[in-house]
């Protein structure tokens, strides 16, 4: 029997703190976040121009906050070459919701609405597989920027995937139904005294 996204998602997201994270690149960019945010709730977008971040930009997607009809939503306004494979193809100018299936939905979603509902950092380590049904670590970081330092307007996803085979194929990784993937962590990475 196939798990379906009911079975796999956590009820709710854990506060945990940063090292709950294995990569190294996302502890970095934890660490970024937390220097941009000079004493404000969340970090200038401009903070992102930085050329500290230029080796990684091709990387990130970057998802505008859109407010429409009932709720909120993601567009999608850039991404690397490695993540277009994972989609499925180039899916800049769409929405998260156009590109992930019905089903996936609000799995794949949630995590994006967390980071903006609590303005903090959101982390979700997933096991899921390959087309060619291989093993695949999925971890992913939601970063959420603001251009007035308080109310968010975007929001930096990057992922990384492992492996224990080795290589493997992104193609469709995000967006095939039959490989659901069954969550390990999802987190709001909290602040210590906070």
């Amino acid at each position: 029997m196939n798990a379906t996204p009911a079975d796999v998602m956590p009820s709710a997201f854990d506060v945990l703190p940063g090292s709950v994270m294995k990569s190294i690149r996302h502890r970095w960019l934890l660490k970024e976040w937390e220097l941009g945010r000079a004493g404000r709730p969340l970090p200038a977008r401009a903070h992102l121009a930085r050329e500290e971040f230029n080796p990684y930009r091709g990387e990130f997607s970057v998802f505008e906050l859109r407010h429409e009809g009932a709720g909120l939503r993601f567009l999608l306004s850039s991404h690397g070459t490695f993540i277009g494979r994972a989609y499925g193809s180039n899916c800049t100018g769409k929405y998260l919701d156009q590109i992930v299936p019905v089903e996936l939905q609000e799995l794949q979603i949630e995590p994006y609405a967390q980071a903006v509902r609590h303005r903090r950092p959101v982390y979700v380590s997933s096991d899921t597989r390959d087309l060619a049904a291989k093993p695949v670590q999925f971890e992913r970081l939601l970063l959420p920027f603001s251009e007035d330092g308080t109310t968010p307007s975007c929001v930096i996803a990057d992922f990384e995937m492992i492996s224990i085979e080795g290589n493997f194929s992104p193609a469709d990784m995000l967006t095939a139904k039959n490989a659901v993937p069954s969550r390990r962590i999802a987190a709001i990475i909290g602040v210590p005294g906070r």
